[in-house]
């Protein structure tokens, strides 16, 4: 069994709160992890760095 995990994507959002977690879920054996938002754009955290979904809530 695959495990899915997750990571919600939001505006102003701070990059490394969601880029520490993906680091360490993305080395579990058996994982996949998804960075999940309202649409397919990419995502502005709050330094500027933008980060593109892999998913959205409709899928």
């Amino acid at each position: 069994m695959r495990y899915q995990i997750g990571l919600l994507l939001f505006p102003k959002l701070t990059q490394l709160d969601l880029t520490g977690p993906y680091e360490v879920f993305i080395r579990f054996p058996d994982t996949d992890v998804h960075l999940v938002a309202k649409s397919p754009d990419p995502v502005v955290a709050d330094g500027g760095m933008r980060l593109l979904p892999s998913t959205t809530f409709a899928k």
